[in-house]
């Protein structure tokens, strides 16, 4: 992957475009990982990527943040190249290459059980309601959340094998390592 791939260009323009509008902490994804697990009738399938990028910025301490989360999609890796050349094909990974997780949450210290959320995923926009999620304060901070999402919200021809097709939900577990950031005020 190069630095002027998309991934790139859009995790370069998440950390430097709000640093000089915000006051507040801001976090950084250091390391991290999705995976997914793909259910069919005859056997079940997990996926795992650990090229997730991302920033958490907030107004205050821990307060009014917004959040932003990418996932090349190329990044997925099941174990099995032909399935992952597959699913890659079926996400439409060649015009869409970057899943996305964004929304907003008052406090950090204390997420809602169902936190709202949009993904972007093979160019279709979509709301969930991600469930749990957990944020701990650390030596590290952590970010941990489930979600299920659901191929048909965003226009995915779920894949069949001898006439049954995959679950059209998909559980997808996210688990983060941030570091914080210091940002300053444009007043500073």
């Amino acid at each position: 992957m190069t630095f002027h791939s998309p991934f790139w260009v859009l995790m370069t323009l998440l950390v430097f475009s709000y640093s000089e509008s915000f006051a507040g902490t801001s976090y950084v994804v250091v390391e991290g990982s999705a995976e997914y697990k793909v259910v069919h009738l005859l056997k079940t399938t997990h996926g795992t990527s650990k090229s997730i990028k991302g920033k958490i910025l907030c107004s205050k301490l821990d307060q009014d943040c917004e959040f932003l989360f990418a996932v090349p999609t190329a990044s997925f890796d099941s174990q099995n190249s032909n399935r992952d050349a597959h699913m890659k094909a079926t996400v439409k990974e060649a015009t869409h290459p970057i899943a996305t997780i964004s929304g907003q949450v008052s406090d950090l210290n204390h997420i809602l059980s169902d936190q709202k959320v949009v993904v972007d995923f093979a160019g279709v926009k979509s709301t969930y309601l991600v469930n749990p999620v957990t944020f701990v304060h650390g030596k590290r901070n952590t970010l941990k959340a489930q979600l299920i999402l659901k191929l048909s919200a965003h226009q995915i021809d779920r894949p069949s094998l001898l006439g049954a097709s995959i679950k059209d939900e998909v559980p997808v577990q996210i688990q983060l390592t941030l570091d914080s950031l210091d940002v300053k005020s444009n007043a500073d």
